[in-house]
């Protein structure tokens, strides 16, 4: 028997709770009296969406989202690497210091993330360690394998974010930190920023068609065909920012349709037709 929630935003971040409305509306919309609306999600759910809470057990009834929803690990992935425009090195923490200190005698900065979600990124400027920006978070990487992420500094601009559902790119907008679905103009919003925080944007509709040709050729390079893939001008060229797991309610939407990414997602699922 199916049994379906969602928990909205509860935080104070203005752009998250107008993102978590509209997919609320969106979602009670496609499936009217069939979703419930929870604080906690149920310990018998089969489908939830939405941010779960933290130290959430996942119940073994669950279909979406799937595990593999969960985590992406592409920065393995050929079709990441051959169209990410810089070059890629996982490594334990031994090995991202020492590939941090190539990067910089080559003469450019190093940039490094975390393999775990949304645990740790930085520049790491010529002139300094890798050691002395991870400061006291030096110890969660020990003894831990490859888990951080080095590349070098790189110019991006124009970022952009296009939702794929099972290979095909649904709804996107430009990669702008002020942007919700409130300033939507289109399935595939128009307007772009130089950098995520500069709310100067230009309509840019044939950078956006360039966008889309691109993701159109690098979506069957991916071993997975549902995420959110992030796009940019890198050093003059298209190229691929990083690919983030598509899980509805729980990653940034900017100015992107939801409508038409609920709906999307659904019949994903097989929750709708």
């Amino acid at each position: 028997m199916l049994k379906l929630a969602f928990r909205p935003y509860a935080g104070d971040d203005r752009e998250e709770k107008i993102e978590s409305d509209h997919i609320e509306r969106a979602l009670l919309a496609a499936l009217p009296g069939q979703i419930a609306i929870v604080s906690t999600f149920p310990s018998d759910a089969t489908h939830v969406f939405g941010r779960p809470p933290k130290n959430w057990a996942r119940p073994a009834t669950l279909s979406y989202p799937a595990a593999s929803h969960l985590h992406l690990d592409y920065w393995n992935w050929d079709g990441f690497l051959s169209n990410a425009r810089r070059t890629t090195q996982v490594h334990d923490l031994a090995g991202a210091s020492k590939r941090v200190a190539e990067i910089h005698a080559t003469g450019h900065d190093a940039f490094v993330k975390a393999t775990m979600p949304k645990f740790h990124t930085s520049v790491v400027p010529r002139g300094t360690t890798l050691s002395r920006h991870l400061d006291a978070l030096v110890y969660s990487f020990i003894d831990r394998g490859p888990c951080l992420i080095v590349q070098e500094r790189v110019e991006m601009k124009h970022e952009y974010r296009i939702f794929v559902v099972n290979g095909e790119p649904v709804t996107g907008a430009g990669t702008v930190f002020s942007h919700t679905p409130d300033d939507n103009q289109a399935p595939f919003n128009p307007l772009v920023s130089t950098n995520p925080s500069d709310d100067n944007c230009t309509s840019d509709e044939a950078l956006v068609g360039r966008y889309l040709d691109f993701a159109r050729q690098v979506i069957p390079l991916m071993p997975t065909q549902s995420f959110s893939l992030d796009v940019a001008m890198i050093n003059g060229e298209i190229g691929i920012v990083e690919l983030n797991p598509l899980m509805l309610g729980q990653i940034g939407l900017f100015a992107c349709d939801p409508t038409l990414l609920t709906s999307a997602v659904l019949r994903g699922c097989g929750l709708a037709s």
